[in-house]
C-alpha cells in the first residue's frame, strides 16, 4: 500500500471515531424541567404516557460510548416527556441498539426539594 491509499482508509476512519465521541443532544428548555427518575421513586407520580426515543449507537464501524448513549436517550426522553405535560420519566428497560422506552410522569417538585424563596 503506498501512502496515498493509507490516507483514504485512515482520514474516514478517524473522522467516524471524532464523531463517535462528539455529542448531537441538546436539552430543551423545557426539558431542563424533566428529570429521570428511578421506577420506585415514580410510584407516587401520576402516569401520563410512554416516549420511545433512538439515536445511532454506532458511527460506522464504531460503537458510541454507552454512558454517553444512555445520557443522550435520557435528554432525548426529556424532552419528549413536555410535550405529554410531564416532569419526570422513568426507564422502562436497558437500550438495545440505540432505542430505549420510557414512563411518562407528572411528580411535582423532587420530595427532598429546598423550597425556592
Amino acid at each position: 500500500m503506498n501512502s496515498r491509499s493509507i490516507r483514504r482508509l485512515l482520514v474516514p476512519a478517524l473522522a467516524a471515531a471524532w464523531l463517535a465521541g462528539c455529542s448531537f443532544v441538546k436539552l430543551s428548555e423545557g426539558g431542563s424541567g424533566v428529570r429521570v427518575v428511578p421506577l420506585a421513586e415514580a410510584a407516587h407520580c401520576q402516569q401520563v404516557g410512554h416516549t420511545t426515543v433512538s439515536l445511532l449507537a454506532k458511527v460506522g464501524p464504531f460503537d458510541r460510548s454507552p454512558k454517553r448513549v444512555q445520557a443522550e436517550l435520557d435528554i432525548l426522553a426529556r424532552n419528549s416527556a413536555v410535550d405529554l405535560g410531564g416532569d419526570a420519566v422513568a426507564r422502562l428497560a436497558p437500550p438495545v441498539e440505540g432505542k430505549q422506552r420510557y414512563t411518562v410522569y407528572v411528580c411535582g417538585p423532587p420530595r427532598n426539594a429546598v423550597p425556592q424563596p
